[in-house]
């Protein structure tokens, strides 16, 4: 199955399981004055990533809204309520915009390659005064997220992975503004529910309602919080928070909504214009060990208490390309070669140019042994800080 198609068997930051910037600009670590943090300066990382850095710089805050528990592994975001068009209502969040003036607005992130997602992949809404109104597109909470690893040795691709929440044919959260160009990255995390139903400031989250990502949500106080995860980009650890996919098997890993909608998104792009995603490197065979400094891929992150994938991203603002920046990942899912693990060249990868080097060298293929290229899975995962 795994040979025939990458397609159907990957994932992203898959988790088994403070500090906000400023409102007044978007991507703040890569548009801030004055000479940039000492890289002289290392110091203890963060619980959030110390499982894979243990040693890191001061924290660089990218997603304005973002309230980052760097001890808990979360993130608390501004929660919204909006509306179908008949009325239902609609509680969601907005992470990135492709318009700098709506960036401000939701002291969301800058992604001016949102505003090249083509019509396959977006829905559209009117925003009334300060509320969205939706033509179309809805989420089924309900369904109960189910993943079961696969046997030792390797425990990637599950034998079972069930999404917990399921958007319909017309659900993206990529958003374009009627009456303009501009497009928002705006997650469903609940649908059809009245407020006092998903009231869970202190967790216990009812997922029958609500993302299975969320591990809190009130209403009450406009605020929903998410479970995190640990990414890389050139030697860096960077913080992030996964909300949908176009894959069943990547949102049953993710905890995030399925979105068939997001296949729409052309892959393979790079930066190239006209781009509207940006590359991350995902391994399906890393080392594997709990203690493992090198642990790192989808077998470690389905076998290993505690472990998570390390995703590999290409773009991050702050560190590399800051402007060729999207949340729309898409995914370049890889395997080391038998020949690779033999001679001892498997290693953790933390950086685009050692994955392509790997690649280069034949030692990192696709997972039918064909040449690293895009998988066609799409990972809804904007980013939020690095160390």
């Amino acid at each position: 199955m795994l040979a025939a198609a990458a397609l159907t068997l990957a994932a992203t930051g898959f988790t088994a399981a403070t500090a906000a910037a400023t409102p007044d600009a978007p991507n703040t670590a890569m548009q801030r004055s004055g000479p940039p943090p000492a890289m002289d300066d290392p110091r203890p990382a963060p619980p959030a990533v110390a499982g894979y850095y243990p040693v890191g710089y001061a924290q660089q805050s990218i997603l304005p809204a973002a309230r980052i528990d760097t001890v808990a592994g979360t993130v608390t975001l501004p929660l919204y309520e909006g509306r179908m068009r008949d009325g239902r209502p609609v509680w969601y969040v907005v992470t990135d915009a492709s318009d700098r003036q709506l960036a401000r607005r939701y002291r969301a992130n800058y992604s001016a390659k949102l505003g090249n997602a083509p019509a396959t992949a977006v829905r559209s809404a009117s925003l009334v005064g300060e509320t969205l109104v939706f033509d179309r597109g809805t989420v089924d909470f309900a369904p109960e997220r189910r993943v079961v690893p696969g046997p030792a040795p390797h425990a990637f691709p599950p034998l079972a992975a069930v999404p917990g929440s399921v958007g319909d044919d017309d659900y993206s959260p990529l958003v374009r503004v009627r009456g303009s160009n501009a497009v928002l990255n705006a997650t469903i995390v609940a649908f059809d529910v009245a407020a006092a139903d998903i009231e869970f400031p202190n967790g216990n989250v009812d997922h029958a309602k609500v993302i299975d990502r969320a591990t809190a949500i009130s209403p009450a106080r406009r605020t929903v919080t998410f479970a995190t995860s640990p990414a890389t980009s050139a030697g860096r650890a960077v913080l992030f928070v996964s909300l949908d996919s176009n894959s069943a098997l990547v949102s049953a890993l993710e905890a995030t909504t399925y979105a068939p909608r997001l296949s729409g998104l052309p892959v393979g792009t790079g930066n190239r214009p006209g781009s509207a995603v940006s590359a991350n490197y995902v391994v399906t065979n890393g080392p594997t060990g709990s203690t493992n400094p090198q642990r790192q891929g989808l077998d470690s992150a389905l076998s290993d208490p505690g472990a998570q994938v390390l995703d590999v991203f290409a773009t991050v603002p702050g560190i590399v390309a800051g402007d060729s920046y999207s949340p729309m990942w898409d995914l370049q899912v890889s395997t080391w070669s038998d020949a690779a693990v033999a001679s001892g060249h498997r290693t953790a990868l933390h950086g685009e140019l050692e994955a392509l080097a790997a690649a280069g060298r034949g030692d990192l293929t696709n997972p039918d042994g064909a040449p690293l290229s895009a998988s066609g899975l799409i990972s809804n995962c904007p980013v939020l800080a690095h160390f």
